[in-house]
C-alpha cells in the first residue's frame, strides 16, 4: 500500500488493526499509549510523534519501506532481489574469497 497521507496511514493501521482483531484499547496498551490517540491516528491526525507511529506499526507487524524518486527509478517494477547484496559490498571483494 502506498501511504502518501495521514489519512492513509491511519487506514493501514486501522485496517491492520482489526485484522489481528485487536481493539482501539488493546493496541494502545500494547503500544503504551491512550485509545484517544490511537482513534485520532485512524481518522488521519496530521501531526503525531514518530516513535508511537514507528512503534505502533511494529506491534501491528508492518515493515515500513521508505523510498526517495532519486533512489529508485519505477520502484513498482521493482523487487528485492535487485538490490544488491549490502553485506557484500560493506566487506569488499576479500570477503568473497572466504
Amino acid at each position: 500500500m502506498r501511504i502518501r497521507t495521514a489519512y492513509d496511514l491511519g487506514r493501514l493501521i486501522r485496517s491492520h488493526r482489526k485484522s489481528q482483531g485487536l481493539s482501539q484499547r488493546a493496541l494502545a496498551e500494547k503500544v503504551g499509549t491512550t485509545q484517544s490517540w490511537v482513534w485520532a491516528i485512524e481518522q488521519g491526525k496530521p501531526s503525531a510523534e514518530v516513535g508511537l507511529l514507528l512503534r505502533t506499526l511494529d506491534v501491528l507487524a508492518v515493515e515500513v519501506n521508505i523510498l526517495a524518486p532519486w533512489d529508485v527509478e519505477h520502484e513498482e517494477t521493482k523487487q528485492i532481489s535487485n538490490y544488491p547484496d549490502l553485506g557484500n559490498l560493506l566487506d569488499g571483494p576479500e570477503s568473497r574469497e572466504r
